[in-house]
C-alpha cells in the first residue's frame, strides 16, 4: 500500500451504493450527481457494474 500523502491525496474510501427507487430519472440523477465532485475518482454505473459482475462469474459473457 501506498502511502496517500506521498502521492498527494488523503485517504479513498469506496462506498458500493444503490438507490432505493430504481426509475429511469431517480437512477440517471442518482449515478450523475456525485460525478460532479472534484473528490470522486471513479463512478461505475449500474449497467457497468453489472458487466462487471457477468463478466466475473465463470461460464458468462
Amino acid at each position: 500500500m501506498i502511502a496517500p500523502a506521498v502521492v498527494g491525496r488523503s485517504v479513498e474510501v469506496l462506498i458500493d451504493l444503490s438507490p432505493e427507487v430504481e426509475d429511469a430519472e431517480t437512477v440517471e440523477r442518482f449515478e450523475e450527481t456525485p460525478a460532479r465532485a472534484e473528490e470522486v475518482r471513479e463512478l461505475p454505473t449500474a449497467d457497468e457494474k453489472q458487466r462487471q459482475g457477468a463478466l466475473s462469474r465463470p461460464g458468462s459473457l
